[in-house]
């Protein structure tokens, strides 16, 4: 198994809370209360390729093993956040131009 020797810093957002699912899924609760997925964590990726800011603004967030992200907000309101998963040709690791992975708030589920 692997262990660490060193500490690398991770680029590209602030970020006050970090939650990593069972499937190299990397989110990150920013110091602005934005939420950011790490892109292209893998086994041999450890540091991924970007950061990817999706809609919403929490205090605090959590992911599940199966990549289930569940946040909180300045009310205190429990929020789910619905996940589409890419098969074949499609990947979300890969850049693309507004091609509407992250629609809007919609993709949040108020509990």
């Amino acid at each position: 198994f692997p262990v660490g020797t060193s500490w690398e810093v991770v680029p590209g957002v602030g970020v006050r809370e970090v939650s990593i699912s069972g499937g190299y899924v990397v989110w990150a609760l920013c110091t602005n209360g934005d939420v950011a997925c790490r892109y292209g964590v893998s086994g041999t990726n450890f540091l991924g390729d970007y950061w990817k800011k999706v809609p919403g603004n929490f205090e605090l967030i959590s992911v599940t093993p199966d990549d289930e992200l569940w946040a909180i907000d300045q009310n205190g309101q429990l929020f789910c956040r619905r996940t589409q998963h890419f098969y074949g040709t499609q990947s979300p690791f890969k850049p693309r131009s507004n091609s509407g992975l992250f629609p809007g708030e919609e993709e949040w589920e108020l509990i």
